[in-house]
């Protein structure tokens, strides 16, 4: 270490040129002053400050960041104190350094106030820089000989840039960023000899990018997140332009072309997250055109249109290509050959075509990434393809397109990150009948002069006559009536709010989560509709709380069905108007799971959403922290090998919606995990034990639930029964059976869903479950008193209002429901219009959202207090005393087993949601078994005694 700090000690003093003082004394009192001013006891270095001359002597050096010339009469010329951790404010002495040429105060946090004034006189400056917590307005330098070359400014400086900035005629580089300055850009013609301009997040400053067409010198030309509209000015006259990064504005209309010079040395383009329509370089503007030297290419998040040129012809340096979320059409050319390319970025686009049977990459080890999800590339993946993607890649992405087909081997030594999810190969079907008659002969008859016109909201209802999982919607709006908005350009008629649910003969909607699809309008920089180009959307499903929206990805249809419910709620500028609209269903990736173990680094695999069979394999050998994702397959087994301890720092799995018919491995060394969901599997055995203190979601659901179910549900059979909201499944196996964890290692669980299946027993442990938001048991073999307890304390400890649904219905319960005694906590649920739990309502200080008991044995009298729940309070086919008791929400007047509703009572804000309530006093035999040993005689109904575990009273079971 001291030899270290003798070489940087060298090296300052070689930097400060050696040469001794005395310094002159105005400039040695604005020095100490500074140092004085901002508490030098916290600066990072301050080497030599305050002994010795500032400019060095035969006994010392001089001090750090000063350098000095002129001597013996010497005189500072550079201070440069940025990233030192100054505290304090810059004092008015500062201007007696009159000589000074270079400043650096930058990026010193907590250096605040206002620049002195004097400060802007100094008259041998010639560069500047200074931030990040200064205040003011920005320096209004007049200094007598007009030298200012370098300008870099931020921090929390106001109003707008002086007249005075266009006066500097040796200006070269200015930046100002991260600042609150307000108004326009300066006018960049008025600085010939500018060489970079860069205007980085200040958020207050709007409109247009000033003419360049007196900047010849122009090398990088940055204004990012600056809030710059309109459209870009030519580049025609920045013939040596290195760099264009102008991304995050609201920019519209075309990349204009570069100046011909240009073309061999641009390097950077990075245009995205705009409204930009196209790009000169891809429409064969300029001509010629070969961007030689252009090695970064980003424009992701517009509106662009077209196709694409070949990038080893038109931009053969290219290494960084970055496109997604457009609408570029047409193939992706020389696919065949991905040399020098590194990261390859074309998602969510509406590219078409094949993969080629091969492709090369330098040596093997360049390509790192190769993203094309959500396109409509087809056909199949090719093996080939897939070998000579080289042995450096480590992300690839063939999720959400129309491959069909099996998977190859990958045999990918670096792959970290594979995606191949929710692949079909669309076919286009057409509805056999639809409501109203017009949609069907207008919209879907393959001809866009017939325009079909609705008034929203719209509900259109479809019968395809088969049941079928819809894969997209298209719709044709290029021949219709364009509005020009300020920032973008928008389809006369265009749906904007649009949902697409699957119903039942009835065409009412169905009640388990089915799939819908829902968009609407969004930012400007991600619009739904192009003006340009057909639309396609996503027929998505959602099942309850296990859904790919949540992660970011469009969710999918998982449950065919004959009969669709379009419903269309808001257009941009009304009627709707649909020339054309096309629906696709498809065949999915099939075959089983490839061998992983050529994949070693393999951390994250998405597979989930096609229609792969046979046996999950060995996941032994692969990295495994991030997310495996295999659901809604024809998976039938498991390799019990392969869980633990492989999966021991994996943060997600889902196997659900499969037909796994094994046990479930342990999994109890999966300490990272947050999500696990094997729902919707005719499992056997027990739930393995939880060890898990971050995991958030537990889904182990209808797992006795018969095969195709869900189909039989939306097409309304008789057997299966939705009463109180619960579907209950055919039974066709016993499910995962045994008893619940005790919770007590999974502390921080926020959504359980256990329905459908086999568990028994009591429940215990739910005291731990302190962040629950969603506990869900219905439909299993659970027996004995409910914990209202603990459930009380739980809502008691939350911070929200409305968070907590309890569902306990379709089980063995008994024992009396006890007055819930739910305080209105206005500490937590303060009355008044916020944001609490899931909806922004009035609050009035309840916590629970949803509470089911029904089909149960709970008995005694009704309990009160139950208006203290948010929205709806299942008990019906219980046995409650009757009559119902009067309280501040239920009716007492209502007749036994009729839903009681009441008006809002006007004293608590909050209760106008008319609750349906059902009791129904006949006791039945329970829907679940009878537990062993039956209790002798019915327990009393004494407040000390409603919280114990109590046994089954006896007489209600005869």
């Amino acid at each position: 270490m001291g030899h270290l700090h003798t070489v940087v000690t060298l090296l300052v003093v070689l930097h400060v040129r050696c040469i001794v003082g005395p310094t002159a004394p105005g400039d040695v009192t604005a020095l100490k002053d500074l140092y004085t001013a901002t508490s030098s006891s916290k600066w990072l270095v301050d080497t030599g400050w305050m002994s010795g001359d500032p400019c060095g002597d035969p006994s010392g050096s001089a001090w750090y960041g000063v350098t000095c010339s002129g001597c013996p009469a010497c005189r500072v010329v550079t201070l440069k104190l940025g990233r030192n951790n100054l505290r304090g404010t810059i004092p008015a002495s500062i201007g007696n350094l009159d000589a000074l040429e270079w400043v650096e105060l930058y990026a010193n946090r907590y250096l605040t106030g206002t620049v002195p004034s004097t400060f802007f006189t100094l008259p041998a400056l010639n560069h500047v820089m200074l931030g990040d917590g200064l205040t003011g307005t920005l320096p209004d330098w007049r200094p007598a000989s007009n030298v200012l070359q370098v300008i870099s400014i931020s921090g929390g400086f106001t109003g707008t840039i002086p007249a005075s900035y266009l006066s500097f005629t040796q200006i070269r580089d200015i930046q100002i960023y991260n600042t609150k300055l307000t108004g326009t850009l300066p006018n960049f013609d008025q600085m010939p000899t500018i060489e970079f301009i860069r205007f980085q997040r200040n958020l207050n400053m709007k409109g247009t990018i000033p003419s360049l067409a007196n900047v010849p010198f122009l090398k990088t030309l940055q204004i990012e997140v600056n809030g710059a509209s309109g459209t870009i000015p030519s580049l025609a006259a920045s013939t040596q332009l290195r760099e264009l990064k102008l991304y995050y504005n609201t920019l519209t209309g075309t990349l204009p072309p570069f100046a011909v010079s240009a073309l061999g040395t641009v390097k950077t383009i990075d245009v995205r997250n705009n409204a930009l329509t196209d790009l000169s370089i891809y429409n064969g503007q300029p001509s010629p055109g070969v961007f030689t030297a252009l090695t970064t290419l980003w424009a992701a998040n517009n509106l662009l249109t077209g196709t694409v040129p070949c990038h080893a012809t038109a931009f053969p340096a290219l290494s960084d290509w970055r496109i997604f979320e457009n609408y570029l059409t047409g193939t992706i050319p020389c696919l065949d050959d991905l040399r020098g390319l590194v990261n390859i970025q074309l998602q969510e686009n509406n590219f078409e075509g094949t993969l080629p049977p091969t492709t090369k990459t330098d040596g093997g080890n360049t390509l790192y990434r190769l993203d094309i999800d959500y396109n409509r590339i087809s056909g199949t993946i090719p093996a080939g393809f897939i070998g000579g993607l080289g042995s450096g890649i480590a992300a690839l992405g063939l999720g959400g397109n129309q491959f069909s087909g099996t998977l190859p081997p990958f045999s990918l030594p670096s792959l970290e990150i594979l995606h191949a999810f929710r692949n079909s190969a669309w076919k286009k079907i057409k509805p056999v009948a639809a409501v109203p008659y017009s949609f069907l002969s207008q919209a879907c008859d393959d001809d866009k002069s017939t325009v079909w016109t609705c008034t929203p909201p719209c509900t259109i209802r479809l019968d395809f006559g088969t049941e079928v999982c819809l894969e997209a919607m298209t719709n044709t709006l290029s021949d219709q009536t364009v509005s020009t908005g300020p920032a973008t350009a928008r389809v006369q008629g265009a749906p904007r709010v649009l949902r697409m649910y699957q119903g039942n003969s009835a065409f009412s909607n169905s009640d388990i989560g089915e799939p819908f699809l829902y968009r609407n309008d969004p930012m400007v920089t991600q619009p739904i509709w192009s003006v340009l180009a057909p639309e396609a959307e996503r027929v998505i499903g959602q099942r309850n709380q296990n859904d790919d929206e949540m992660d970011g990805y469009p969710p999918y249809c998982q449950t065919p069905t004959r009969y669709y419910i379009l419903s269309i709620t808001a257009c941009t500028n009304p009627p709707c108007l649909i020339p054309e609209w096309t629906f696709y269903t498809g065949d999915r990736l099939s075959g089983t799971i490839p061998d992983l173990r050529q994949m070693p680094k393999l951390s994250t695999l998405h597979l989930y959403g096609n229609a792969l069979s046979g046996t999950i394999p060995d996941l032994r050998g692969n990295a495994w922290t991030d997310a495996l994702r295999l659901e809604d397959n024809e998976l039938t087994d498991i390799d019990p090998s392969g869980f633990c301890p492989a999966l021991a720092k994996l943060e997600d799995l889902r196997l659900d919606h499969n037909y796994i018919t094994s046990t479930l491995p342990p999994w109890n060394c999966m300490s990272k995990v947050a999500k696990i969901s094997v729902s919707a599997n005719p499992l056997i055995g027990t739930l393995p034990d939880l060890n898990s203190d971050k995991l958030l979601d537990l889904y182990a659901a209808d797992t006795a639930c018969c095969r195709g179910w869900e189909t039989d549900f939306l097409k309304g059979v008789p057997s299966i029964s939705d009463q109180g909201n619960a579907p209950r499944c055919p039974r066709c196996g016993t499910g995962l059976t045994g008893s619940l964890p005790s919770w007590q290692n999974t502390g921080n669980l926020v959504h359980i869903l256990l329905d459908n299946g086999g568990y028994s027993g009591a429940l215990r442990g739910l005291n731990y479950l302190t962040t629950i938001e969603t506990f869900s048991v219905r439909s299993n073999k659970l027996a004995g008193t409910l914990p209202y307890k603990e459930i009380i304390d739980l809502g008691n400890r939350a911070t929200s209002c409305y968070v907590t649904t309890w569902l306990f219905s379709n089980n063995s319960f008994w024992g009396p429901v006890p007055d819930l005694k739910q305080p209105l906590d206005t500490r937590t649920c303060a009355i008044g219009r916020c944001q609490c739990g899931r909806y922004a309502l009035d609050n009035d200080g309840r916590k629970f959202y949803d509470m089911f008991y029904n089909n149960n044995y709970l008995w005694g009298p009704t309990p009160t207090n139950i208006e203290r729940t948010m929205r709806f309070v299942g008990v019906n086919n219980n046995c409650w005393s009757c009559p119902l008791r009067n309280n501040a929400v239920w009716n007492a007047s209502c007749a036994l087993g009729t839903p009681c509703l009441s008006p809002e009572p006007t004293s608590s804000p909050g209760y106008g949601s008319r609750k349906p309530y059902y009791v129904n006093p006949v006791c039945t035999l329970p829907q679940a078994e009878k537990l062993a040993t039956e209790g002798p005689s019915c327990p009393p109904e004494a407040p000390d005694s409603v919280y114990e575990s109590v046994s089954r009273c006896q007489s209600l079971l005869k």
